[in-house]
């Protein structure tokens, strides 16, 4: 089809391995709707969150209404131009 032509290149463009193009696939593809990333530093994760957020911006977002992208932590939050988890549930965390 053409959406998996589409797909095709556009993970090869943005040089997914394998393992991030499946996980891709299970979400812009078959459509499932929750996503949890999780792995050692350097697996690719900050590039697969970014390819997953570019992707639904180029064809999906008239069906959905957006996607929230979180991060347990601040820094993690800007690697992915997402928020907190805190923030995202509007969670405040007293620090005095």
């Amino acid at each position: 089809s053409n959406m998996k032509e589409r797909f095709e290149l556009f993970c090869e463009e943005k040089h997914l391995s394998q393992e991030q193009k499946r996980a891709l696939e299970e979400v812009a593809l078959k459509r499932k709707k929750c996503v949890f990333v999780t792995g050692k530093a350097g697996t690719g994760k900050s590039l697969f969150i970014r390819a997953l957020h570019e992707w639904f911006t180029l064809y999906h977002n008239r069906h959905y209404g957006g996607i929230l992208i979180t991060a347990s932590t601040g820094i993690a939050a800007t690697h992915i131009q997402g928020i907190t988890i805190h923030k995202a549930l509007g969670i405040n965390i007293d620090l005095s």
